[in-house]
């Protein structure tokens, strides 16, 4: 499943601009916005597709950390699913 996840991770990049996924140099705080949403358009994506469905969840946390500086949900500790 992690291998699978792994190579779906940015499946949802399908939703932004290419001319954001392609600027060369800084992006704009907007931009930066915009290129964040790119986890929930995955889970979508992959949620609606029964043999994709399991590593929806992973692939949506893919850009989390430990202490809520990340997207998309702003995770903090330990995640106990159930």
């Amino acid at each position: 499943m992690i291998k699978l996840a792994g190579l779906m991770h940015d499946i949802g990049k399908i939703g932004i601009e290419d001319k954001i996924l392609n600027k060369r140099g800084k992006l704009t705080d907007k931009e930066y916005a915009e290129i964040k949403r790119h986890p929930g358009i995955a889970y979508r994506i992959l949620n609606s597709v029964n043999d994709f469905s399991g590593i929806a969840l992973y692939v949506l946390e893919h850009h989390e950390k430990w202490d809520r500086k990340c997207y998309p949900q702003g995770l903090k500790g330990v995640i106990i699913e159930g």
